[in-house]
């Protein structure tokens, strides 16, 4: 619950904040200090499936996009496999 690596005000800037887990960033991610300030509405944080599933919901270069990931096994996994699979596949 203390983790605090993002500032509420870059947070509030964002045009578009990405969270592995809404629930889990709302009670322990960076978003819970700008929700708690009044600076964000927790419900406008979109979570990364979502947006992997929806890409109009992706910015573009004139926007800015924040993360705030709290680490979800399954999704640390599947990054690592990719990561793992991409080196393999370029040697």
């Amino acid at each position: 619950p203390q983790k605090n690596e993002i500032s509420p005000a870059v947070l509030a800037a964002a045009d578009l904040i990405v969270v592995d887990s809404l629930h889990q960033c709302l009670s322990r991610g960076d978003l819970r200090h700008a929700v708690a300030a009044g600076l964000v509405e927790g419900t406008s944080a979109v979570e990364l499936g979502t947006l992997l599933e929806k890409p109009r919901l992706q910015t573009n270069s004139n926007r800015i996009s924040v993360a705030d990931l709290t680490g979800l096994a399954v999704q640390d996994i599947c990054m690592a496999n990719h990561v793992i699979q991409s080196l393999t596949e370029s040697t």
